[in-house]
């Protein structure tokens, strides 16, 4: 019998009739699994949209900061800078933050040219701003707020401005011979008020927080 074929096994004009129905069974049996693969697959339309959703959702709860006045290219405002007008004005920019960690006790800010040249190197980040002890009830600092604490008043008294790194407290816009660095701004979510005494700088206030950030926003401009 293993040598029968199936023309022998049935009459010879049925036999191609067999063959089609097994090679017809074969196609209906992958056509059949590529079906059930795709009903798994899920529209990619609306596999968009829930990925879209989802990002919106995340955006909405995380720790972020933001500048009205930073355009949507990421770019300083040349009034904010040591350039043109804006040196006759040392003018900081307004900036708003969104979702505090929960458990905040204190705000920290610092502002860096993290692409500043160095002679010995490469690269050393320029410190243009640091500010300490902003009350976790504020939603942002209003423009020109450097120097005003007092005269603003509120809860705005407490806040205390540490020094830049021209060893002066308070904001000082960049004036660059070649535009085109990066400007950090990362406020610090703290557990606690920082207790620095009088003189406030960025590496004293690095050192404090260490152990006490609840979280962290940055916000990068270019100039």
């Amino acid at each position: 019998m293993a040598g029968l074929s199936v023309g022998r096994l049935m009459p010879e004009n049925l036999a191609p009739l067999a063959i089609l129905s097994v090679v017809l069974a074969s196609i209906c049996a992958i056509l059949s699994s590529r079906r059930a693969i795709c009903k798994m697959i899920p529209d990619q339309a609306a596999h968009n949209k829930f990925i879209a959703q989802a990002s919106i959702a995340m955006a909405s709860e995380e720790f972020r900061l933001v500048s009205p006045e930073i355009n949507h290219q990421g770019r300083l405002p040349r009034k904010y800078t040591n350039e043109g007008q804006g040196a006759k004005k040392n003018i900081s920019p307004r900036l708003e933050w969104y979702n505090v960690p929960e458990g905040t006790k204190s705000l920290a800010l610092v502002v860096e040219d993290i692409d500043a040249p160095d002679p010995s190197g490469p690269i050393v980040p320029w410190t243009h701003w640091v500010v300490v002890n902003i009350p976790p009830t504020l939603k942002g600092l209003p423009e020109g707020f450097s120097g005003k604490e007092e005269e603003i008043g509120g809860e705005y008294a407490g806040i205390k401005e540490g020094n830049n790194d021209w060893k002066i407290p308070g904001w000082r816009g960049p004036k660059l011979p070649n535009h085109g660095h990066r400007f950090q701004f990362k406020l610090y979510a703290l557990d606690d008020e920082m207790h620095l005494g009088n003189k406030v700088t960025k590496e004293r206030l690095l050192e404090a927080i260490e152990g006490h950030v609840l979280g962290e926003a940055v916000l990068t401009a270019i100039f």
